[in-house]
Protein backbone atom coordinates (compact mmCIF):
# COMPACT_ATOMS: atom_id res chain seq x y z
CA UNK A 1 0.00 0.00 0.00
CA UNK A 2 1.48 3.33 -0.86
CA UNK A 3 1.47 5.98 1.24
CA UNK A 4 2.35 9.84 0.21
CA UNK A 5 3.57 12.78 1.93
CA UNK A 6 0.98 14.36 3.69
CA UNK A 7 0.20 17.84 1.85
CA UNK A 8 -1.90 20.37 3.81
CA UNK A 9 -5.34 21.24 2.46
CA UNK A 10 -8.42 19.25 0.13
CA UNK A 11 -8.49 16.26 -0.81
CA UNK A 12 -10.91 13.85 -2.61
CA UNK A 13 -12.20 10.57 -0.88
CA UNK A 14 -12.49 8.00 -3.68
CA UNK A 15 -15.47 5.49 -3.51
CA UNK A 16 -13.70 1.57 -2.61
CA UNK A 17 -10.35 3.20 -2.39
CA UNK A 18 -8.22 3.34 0.36
CA UNK A 19 -5.41 7.12 1.13
CA UNK A 20 -2.82 7.28 3.11
CA UNK A 21 -1.09 10.12 4.30
CA UNK A 22 2.89 10.19 5.91
CA UNK A 23 3.92 12.96 8.42
CA UNK A 24 6.83 12.40 10.52
CA UNK A 25 6.22 8.89 12.53
CA UNK A 26 2.76 9.38 11.51
CA UNK A 27 0.24 7.75 9.14
CA UNK A 28 -3.40 8.59 8.71
CA UNK A 29 -5.81 6.26 5.86
CA UNK A 30 -9.05 7.21 5.14
CA UNK A 31 -11.87 5.40 3.12
CA UNK A 32 -15.18 5.75 2.12
CA UNK A 33 -17.72 2.72 3.04
CA UNK A 34 -21.20 3.42 2.22
CA UNK A 35 -21.63 6.71 3.02
CA UNK A 36 -19.74 6.90 5.85
CA UNK A 37 -15.97 8.23 6.33
CA UNK A 38 -13.63 5.60 7.76
CA UNK A 39 -10.24 7.01 9.42
CA UNK A 40 -7.41 5.17 10.94
CA UNK A 41 -4.15 6.16 11.87
CA UNK A 42 -0.64 4.43 13.35
CA UNK A 43 2.86 5.02 14.60
CA UNK A 44 6.01 4.18 13.27
CA UNK A 45 7.51 3.00 9.27
CA UNK A 46 5.94 -0.70 8.87
CA UNK A 47 3.26 0.49 6.68
CA UNK A 48 4.17 -0.07 3.70
CA UNK A 49 3.23 -3.79 4.09
CA UNK A 50 -0.46 -5.21 3.35
CA UNK A 51 -0.09 -7.15 7.11
CA UNK A 52 -0.13 -3.70 8.87
CA UNK A 53 -2.71 -1.75 6.58
CA UNK A 54 -4.83 -5.45 7.38
CA UNK A 55 -4.70 -4.61 11.18
CA UNK A 56 -6.08 -0.73 11.21
CA UNK A 57 -8.18 0.08 13.79
CA UNK A 58 -11.04 2.05 11.78
CA UNK A 59 -13.43 4.65 13.55
CA UNK A 60 -16.29 5.43 11.54
CA UNK A 61 -18.43 8.44 10.87
CA UNK A 62 -21.83 9.00 9.82
CA UNK A 63 -22.22 12.62 8.15
CA UNK A 64 -25.01 14.28 6.95
CA UNK A 65 -24.51 14.40 3.33
CA UNK A 66 -21.94 12.10 1.64
CA UNK A 67 -18.16 13.82 1.55
CA UNK A 68 -16.52 13.32 -1.29
CA UNK A 69 -13.16 15.53 -0.05
CA UNK A 70 -12.21 16.38 3.29
CA UNK A 71 -9.82 18.97 4.55
CA UNK A 72 -6.19 18.14 6.58
CA UNK A 73 -5.27 21.08 8.64
CA UNK A 74 -2.65 21.89 10.82
CA UNK A 75 -3.07 22.75 14.60
CA UNK A 76 -1.40 23.17 17.94
CA UNK A 77 -1.86 20.61 20.87
CA UNK A 78 -5.26 21.25 22.21
CA UNK A 79 -3.41 21.60 25.72
CA UNK A 80 -0.43 23.91 27.07
CA UNK A 81 2.75 22.22 25.94
CA UNK A 82 5.74 22.06 28.83
CA UNK A 83 8.83 22.28 26.69
CA UNK A 84 12.14 21.02 28.69
CA UNK A 85 15.52 22.50 26.88
CA UNK A 86 18.69 19.76 26.42
CA UNK A 87 20.96 22.82 27.82
CA UNK A 88 19.52 25.24 30.09
CA UNK A 89 20.01 28.77 28.79
CA UNK A 90 21.03 31.21 31.83
CA UNK A 91 19.78 35.05 31.48
CA UNK A 92 21.48 37.80 33.57
CA UNK A 93 19.10 40.12 35.07
CA UNK A 94 17.67 42.65 32.19
CA UNK A 95 19.15 39.94 29.50
CA UNK A 96 16.65 38.95 26.35
CA UNK A 97 16.90 36.27 23.76
CA UNK A 98 15.03 35.06 20.92
CA UNK A 99 14.73 31.54 20.37
CA UNK A 100 13.31 29.09 17.96
CA UNK A 101 11.56 26.02 19.37
CA UNK A 102 9.81 23.12 17.16
CA UNK A 103 6.97 22.15 18.39
CA UNK A 104 4.88 18.93 16.98
CA UNK A 105 1.42 19.64 15.12
CA UNK A 106 -1.74 18.02 15.21
CA UNK A 107 -3.63 16.22 11.78
CA UNK A 108 -6.97 18.42 11.89
CA UNK A 109 -9.58 16.52 9.46
CA UNK A 110 -12.31 18.29 8.69
CA UNK A 111 -15.10 18.58 6.03
CA UNK A 112 -14.59 20.53 2.89
CA UNK A 113 -18.23 21.88 2.93
CA UNK A 114 -18.66 25.31 4.40
CA UNK A 115 -19.32 24.77 7.95
CA UNK A 116 -16.15 23.08 7.95
CA UNK A 117 -17.33 20.41 10.89
CA UNK A 118 -14.30 18.51 12.29
CA UNK A 119 -14.31 14.99 12.27
CA UNK A 120 -11.37 13.94 14.54
CA UNK A 121 -7.92 15.41 15.15
CA UNK A 122 -4.56 13.45 15.19
CA UNK A 123 -1.29 14.29 16.60
CA UNK A 124 1.66 13.74 14.81
CA UNK A 125 3.65 12.22 17.45
CA UNK A 126 2.53 10.23 20.66
CA UNK A 127 1.31 12.79 23.14
CA UNK A 128 2.77 12.68 26.68
CA UNK A 129 1.21 14.25 29.54
CA UNK A 130 2.86 16.37 32.27
CA UNK A 131 1.24 18.62 35.11
CA UNK A 132 2.51 22.09 35.59
CA UNK A 133 2.18 24.27 38.47
CA UNK A 134 1.75 22.90 42.47
CA UNK A 135 0.60 20.05 44.12
CA UNK A 136 -3.15 22.24 44.28
CA UNK A 137 -3.21 24.49 41.32
CA UNK A 138 -1.94 24.37 37.51
CA UNK A 139 -3.06 22.47 34.71
CA UNK A 140 -2.50 19.30 32.66
CA UNK A 141 -0.07 19.70 29.88
CA UNK A 142 2.00 17.98 27.43
CA UNK A 143 5.90 17.84 27.78
CA UNK A 144 8.27 17.32 25.02
CA UNK A 145 11.94 17.86 24.65
CA UNK A 146 13.20 20.61 22.09
CA UNK A 147 16.27 22.65 21.49
CA UNK A 148 16.40 26.16 21.94
CA UNK A 149 18.01 27.21 18.33
CA UNK A 150 19.29 31.04 17.96
CA UNK A 151 18.80 30.48 14.40
CA UNK A 152 16.95 27.65 11.81
CA UNK A 153 18.63 24.36 11.35
CA UNK A 154 18.33 21.81 8.92
CA UNK A 155 19.77 18.94 10.45
CA UNK A 156 16.43 16.74 11.14
CA UNK A 157 13.44 16.18 9.35
CA UNK A 158 11.18 18.77 11.11
CA UNK A 159 8.28 18.51 9.13
CA UNK A 160 5.90 17.26 11.56
CA UNK A 161 6.89 20.58 13.50
CA UNK A 162 5.88 24.24 13.84
CA UNK A 163 8.64 26.66 14.46
CA UNK A 164 7.96 29.02 17.86
CA UNK A 165 9.54 32.10 18.02
CA UNK A 166 10.23 32.79 21.70
CA UNK A 167 11.28 36.29 22.93
CA UNK A 168 12.38 36.15 26.42
CA UNK A 169 13.35 38.60 28.80
CA UNK A 170 14.42 38.80 32.20
CA UNK A 171 12.60 41.64 33.81
CA UNK A 172 13.16 40.68 37.13
CA UNK A 173 16.74 41.69 39.47
CA UNK A 174 17.86 37.78 39.49
CA UNK A 175 19.22 35.33 37.30
CA UNK A 176 16.47 33.59 35.18
CA UNK A 177 17.17 29.66 34.43
CA UNK A 178 15.98 28.49 31.81
CA UNK A 179 15.34 24.56 31.91
CA UNK A 180 11.61 24.22 31.09
CA UNK A 181 8.82 26.49 30.40
CA UNK A 182 5.18 26.47 29.79
CA UNK A 183 3.66 27.84 26.03
CA UNK A 184 0.29 28.13 26.02
CA UNK A 185 -0.05 27.22 21.86
CA UNK A 186 -3.77 27.87 22.30
CA UNK A 187 -3.08 31.63 21.20
CA UNK A 188 -0.75 30.90 18.40
CA UNK A 189 -1.84 30.87 14.66
CA UNK A 190 0.02 29.14 11.77
CA UNK A 191 2.06 30.44 8.50
CA UNK A 192 3.41 28.66 5.77
CA UNK A 193 6.37 30.21 4.19
CA UNK A 194 8.62 28.13 2.18
CA UNK A 195 7.44 25.03 2.50
CA UNK A 196 7.76 25.25 6.58
CA UNK A 197 5.57 26.24 9.22
CA UNK A 198 5.59 28.98 11.75
CA UNK A 199 3.72 30.18 14.65
CA UNK A 200 3.22 33.81 15.68
CA UNK A 201 5.95 35.20 18.22
CA UNK A 202 5.65 34.92 21.42
CA UNK A 203 7.20 37.36 24.39
CA UNK A 204 7.64 36.63 27.57
CA UNK A 205 8.63 38.75 30.12
CA UNK A 206 9.93 36.80 33.72
CA UNK A 207 9.43 39.04 36.55
CA UNK A 208 10.72 36.32 39.18
CA UNK A 209 10.10 32.73 40.71
CA UNK A 210 7.29 33.93 42.86
CA UNK A 211 5.42 36.13 40.36
CA UNK A 212 3.44 35.42 37.01
CA UNK A 213 5.30 36.05 33.71
CA UNK A 214 3.52 38.24 31.55
CA UNK A 215 2.65 37.17 27.89
CA UNK A 216 2.02 38.57 24.76
CA UNK A 217 1.28 37.18 21.27
CA UNK A 218 2.79 39.56 18.07
CA UNK A 219 0.12 39.26 15.80
CA UNK A 220 1.21 38.41 11.99
CA UNK A 221 3.87 36.41 10.72
CA UNK A 222 7.14 35.99 12.42
CA UNK A 223 10.02 38.12 11.53
CA UNK A 224 11.39 35.31 9.55
CA UNK A 225 8.57 34.81 7.55
CA UNK A 226 7.08 38.30 6.30
CA UNK A 227 5.29 36.88 3.52
CA UNK A 228 3.86 33.77 5.20
CA UNK A 229 0.06 32.77 4.77
CA UNK A 230 -2.09 31.76 7.74
CA UNK A 231 -3.11 28.29 6.97
CA UNK A 232 -4.70 27.91 10.47
CA UNK A 233 -5.95 30.53 13.07
CA UNK A 234 -5.17 30.17 16.71
CA UNK A 235 -7.65 27.87 18.90
CA UNK A 236 -8.43 30.41 21.46
CA UNK A 237 -8.37 34.53 20.77
CA UNK A 238 -5.68 35.66 23.01
CA UNK A 239 -6.10 38.33 25.61
CA UNK A 240 -4.42 41.17 26.35
CA UNK A 241 -2.85 41.71 29.84
CA UNK A 242 -1.88 38.13 30.62
CA UNK A 243 0.06 37.14 33.83
CA UNK A 244 0.80 33.44 33.93
CA UNK A 245 3.17 31.01 35.37
CA UNK A 246 5.34 30.01 32.45
CA UNK A 247 8.93 28.90 34.06
CA UNK A 248 9.97 26.30 36.45
CA UNK A 249 13.47 25.25 37.30
CA UNK A 250 12.21 21.84 38.46
CA UNK A 251 13.32 18.47 36.11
Amino acid sequence: MHVAKLVWGQHSIPKDKQRAWALGDLSVFLKSVDGEVWIAHVYGNDVESDKSASGLAWTRWAVKKEMESVQLVPAFPDRAVVVKTERPLRLQAGAQVRVLVNIPLWVVIKSSSKDGAILTEVPSVIPFSTWFGSSTEGELCYFLWSSFSRQLTAEADYSHCAICPLQIKNASSAELLVKQICLRVKWLSLYEYQGRLWSSEMKISFRGLNDASQVSIVGGPPLETPSGEVINTSREFPKRGLFIPTFSELS
